[in-house]
């Protein structure tokens, strides 16, 4: 089963997003496909204020910064972030993560973020109703990197693999004006070595 959804965003937002991302037709919100309402009401805040006010998110927030997403982030939207927590920066040793904030891995970063970045607000009510529905049928959704990511089921926990396999579990959730914040505890994706 895919879920995925184009939201309406800014100019600037689809010419360093879109490139890769193929909603393939299958335009729909999570909460409109799984019939479902949100949870819980979205706060005032934007993806962006809310990765900068969560004292476990400091290394993603200055790598979007410092990547030039940040100020997207805190746009119209609506996207989803499933944001790698401090501890999953903390496993590519320090000198790896410092190096992402830098102006020579721009690229990864940018990359790196555009693979947990999905268009549309999930809920991880969207996400149980989903897999709820699917019965033993893992949900896919496609990311801003054209990507997927693979949601599936461990007990009461909701597991999401990047395509190269690499799991992590949601941690916490954040429901924003803009769209969601959903806390994973491990990268979906390498950070890249620079090429040349």
């Amino acid at each position: 089963m895919t879920l995925s959804r184009w939201g309406a965003a800014v100019a600037a937002a689809a010419a360093l997003l879109a490139g890769g991302c193929d909603t393939g037709g299958e335009a729909n919100n999570a909460a409109e496909a799984n019939g479902a309402a949100a949870a819980v009401e979205p706060g005032s805040g934007t993806v962006a204020v809310a990765i900068e006010a969560d004292g476990d998110l400091g290394r993603i927030e200055e790598i979007a910064r410092n990547a030039g997403l940040l100020e997207l982030l805190g746009g119209t939207g609506p996207y989803t972030l499933f944001a790698p927590d401090d501890s999953a920066f903390a496993a590519l040793g320090e000198g790896r993560a410092e190096e992402l904030k830098g102006e020579a891995l721009r690229p990864q970063a940018v990359a790196l973020l555009r693979a947990h970045i999905v268009p549309g607000v999930v809920s991880r009510r969207d996400l149980e109703a989903a897999l709820a529905r699917g019965g033993t049928e893992p949900v896919e959704m496609r990311t801003m990197a054209g990507g997927m990511l693979t949601f599936t089921r461990e007990g009461d926990a909701i597991l999401v693999a990047g395509a190269n396999g690499a799991r992590a579990r949601l941690v916490e959730e954040t429901l924003v004006s803009n769209g969601a914040v959903q806390r994973v505890d491990a990268l979906l994706v390498p950070a890249q070595a620079p090429e040349g």
